[in-house]
């Protein structure tokens, strides 16, 4: 399974990155933090702490207040992946 898996993923790879770039075109925006939405990030300097991983705006709105709440309650990072929109809020 994880070969057809793989196989897959790099057949469509290609596709997901002209989409990708077609869309930029309509909203610069999208052409920022590409990298994030393949997977591909710098890892965080600290270690431990809690990892969120929030992709689309619903998403990132649904985590904000976890996300306060652990900031004022603990000396935490919050790393968030995803849409340009989400990824600025």
């Amino acid at each position: 399974m994880t070969r057809l898996y793989t196989l897959l993923w790099t057949l469509a790879l290609p596709l997901a990155l002209v989409r990708l770039l077609w869309r930029s075109r309509r909203a610069p925006a999208y052409r920022q933090r590409w990298e994030e939405r393949l997977g591909r990030f710098a890892p965080p300097a600290a270690t431990g702490g809690v990892w969120i991983h929030a992709v689309s705006v619903g998403e990132v709105q649904a985590a904000q207040p976890l996300i306060k709440r652990l900031l004022s309650s603990h000396d935490h990072h919050a790393h968030r992946l995803g849409a340009p929109r989400g990824a600025l809020r």
